[in-house]
C-alpha cells in the first residue's frame, strides 16, 4: 500500500491533476470514490412516473433492443436493487439520444443487402 500523503494514495491522481483549476481542490484531494446511491434513489422516486411514461413509448423497444418488462420491473419495484437499476442509466441515455435525433433513429432492417465484390 502506498505511503500516506503520496500522490499514489489519491483517487485517480492523473485525472485530478488534469482537472486542477476546473474542479474544486477539496474534490480533487479525495481518497475514495464518491457514493451517490441516496441521491440516485431519491431522484428515482421523484421522477419514477416520468421515467415510466418515457419508456411506455420507447424507441429502443420499438427497435427490439430492449424489452418493456425488463425496463418497467426495476422502475416499478417497491425496493429497486442496484442490480436491477445498473443498466438504467445507459438505457435512459440511449433513449434520450434517439429522441433528440429522430431522423437518425432507424429500426433494424429486415432486408439483407448485397455485399460489394
Amino acid at each position: 500500500m502506498p505511503q500516506s500523503g503520496t500522490e499514489l494514495d489519491r483517487y485517480k491522481p492523473v485525472l485530478a491533476q488534469a482537472m486542477r483549476g476546473i474542479v474544486p481542490d477539496d474534490v480533487l484531494q479525495r481518497h475514495s470514490k464518491g457514493e451517490y446511491s441516496t441521491d440516485f434513489h431519491a431522484s428515482l422516486r421523484h421522477n419514477r412516473a416520468a421515467l415510466v411514461d418515457l419508456f411506455d413509448d420507447s424507441l429502443l423497444a420499438r427497435a427490439g433492443l430492449i424489452g418493456d418488462a425488463a425496463v418497467h420491473a426495476p422502475l416499478l419495484g417497491v425496493h429497486p436493487t442496484p442490480e436491477g437499476l445498473r443498466s438504467l442509466s445507459s438505457t435512459l441515455g440511449s433513449e434520450i439520444r434517439l429522441r433528440a435525433h429522430p431522423a437518425q433513429a432507424r429500426p433494424p432492417s429486415s432486408t439483407t443487402t448485397e455485399e460489394a465484390p
